[in-house]
């Protein structure tokens, strides 16, 4: 078909999909998701069609830029909202969902065309179209066992569903229409199905409609080329990881959905590292756990992903680019694994001030040389190859995670906010409410009124930083001794 023509009819079957969802939405007699997902499903089902209309990417690419743009007008204009725009519009959750489906079904079918595979581009479709619609959907009506994620809530019921539902589109799609061994078709859908109800559970504000389809091509390229036992691996330790963090999940702060991005984690660190990768965070989540025990603060409050997105913000860099052959395998666990003691010392020190207060040199130095135990430790016997400048390095790493924790703490005496008890009482929440949203990334609520606690992105992202400095400084030191 000519691109002209292939354009022509899509827009005239989204058109048609818009004007029948619209009308449900006005009829009143549906939850305001009802529409919206009828959309999300009716798009998935027409850009299904894609590949069998298209020989190029530029006609899809010029569709999403329309699509953006007519969604980014519905979105700005009132009047468009409540018309043409009510069943995008009717829930009262921020979302920009409809925005980022075009732009993650251009991005997946330009990459899926590069490749000559069409399945790379109908499967991870098919867990954005089925799966996620099905899972909001069964949330909705079954949801009854909640999590905490991105400020809110989502089910238990409804992340199984996305999982089944996801696991059956890839198998199928695997079995039926490729190559793709029995085996390897159920260890791919499986990981594949995992890893992006994972995604789509930390995710918020429609962010999961570019994740889920653009994750799961990437996860694709990488598992269609990996034979069965390497897959079985892959798929044992991704089932480890995440057995682990939901039988610890009542003695850590961690929400749902940040337990599930801690799991995330290990498993990139595996996947991108190896298992030596792994052994500093789990000391991290170790570490977490007893402080979070030793205080008994774990039934009064709950951490959200942000805090989890920290580590992984200030770590990921070096894990990339070991994976890409720019870092050696020593030099990039050194650097590594000293931005997680710093995380463990800032972690130490945000709780043991949020539960007892204070924010003295003493609490840094313990906080630093925790941090020095359980993220450096575990990495010495592949730092050498002598002992002695081993030690030295410690000795350096230990100075970079006092500094690091120093300036966290530092920060948190400057925002008046080192003790839960100094929030006024005007600004404390009942429980199920939302938090303050200013805060260090510990609580700034009173242990006796629970709920979630997001961390004030700023100080999240500064975290980050600190981390990252620290682990580039350790980089530099462990190359100088090298």
């Amino acid at each position: 078909m000519p691109p002209p023509a292939g354009i022509l009819l899509v827009l005239v079957a989204l058109g048609a999909l818009m004007a029948v969802a619209t009308a449900v939405a006005r009829a009143g007699r549906y939850p305001p998701e009802i529409p919206r997902k009828v959309v999300h499903v009716g798009m998935g089902l027409v850009c299904l069609s894609l590949p069998w209309l298209f020989a190029e990417a530029r006609p899809v690419q010029v569709l999403a830029l329309l699509a953006v743009v007519a969604l980014g007008l519905v979105r700005a204009t009132p009047r468009l909202r409540e018309g043409p725009g009510r069943a995008l519009h009717g829930v009262s959750r921020e979302s920009y969902g409809e925005i980022l489906f075009p732009v993650a079904v251009a991005v997946t079918f330009t990459l899926a065309l590069a490749h000559g595979r069409r399945e790379m581009f109908v499967i991870p479709l098919l867990l954005l179209t089925v799966a996620d619609a099905a899972g909001a959907l069964a949330g909705m009506r079954y949801g009854r066992t909640r999590y905490a994620a991105g400020g809110g809530f989502k089910s238990v019921e409804g992340s199984l569903s996305f999982f089944f539902l996801a696991f059956l589109c890839a198998h199928l799609v695997l079995l039926l229409a490729t190559g793709t061994g029995r085996v390897e078709s159920v260890l791919i859908a499986a990981i594949l199905a995992l890893l992006t109800m994972m995604v789509e559970a930390i995710s918020t504000r429609g962010l999961d409609n570019f994740l889920i389809p653009v994750v799961g091509f990437y996860l694709l390229e990488v598992f269609l080329e990996m034979p069965a036992a390497t897959l079985g691996v892959r798929f044992a330790v991704l089932a480890l990881l995440l057995a682990l963090v939901l039988a610890a999940r009542r003695a850590t702060t961690l929400g749902g959905a940040a337990l599930l991005a801690a799991a995330l984690f290990g498993y990139a660190c595996f996947a991108l590292g190896s298992w030596r990768f792994v052994l500093p965070p789990l000391g991290l989540f170790a570490a977490h756990i007893a402080v979070t025990r030793r205080l008994g603060v774990a039934s009064a409050l709950t951490h959200d992903v942000d805090e989890v997105a920290a580590v992984g913000i200030s770590s990921l860099p070096w894990l990339l680019a070991r994976a890409g052959g720019g870092l050696d395998p020593a030099p990039a666990l050194a650097a590594f694994a000293a931005g997680i003691g710093a995380h463990v010392a800032m972690m130490h020190g945000g709780t043991v001030s949020w539960a007892r207060g204070g924010s003295g040199a003493a609490q840094v130095l313990a906080g630093a040389l925790l941090g020095t135990l359980v993220g450096i430790g575990p990495s010495l016997p592949w730092l050498g190859p002598s002992w002695a400048k081993a030690a030295l390095w410690v000795a350096a790493g230990f100075v970079l995670i006092v500094l690091s924790a120093a300036g966290a703490a530092g920060l948190r005496r400057a925002r008046g906010e080192v003790r839960a008890r100094n929030v006024a009482p005007a600004e404390r929440t009942a429980p199920g409410q939302d938090p303050p949203r200013r805060g260090t990334g510990v609580p700034t609520r009173p242990a006796s009124a629970g709920g979630t606690i997001r961390g004030d992105p700023p100080f999240v992202a500064i975290k980050a930083g600190l981390a990252f400095l620290a682990s580039a400084a350790a980089l530099l030191t462990f190359e100088m001794l090298r």
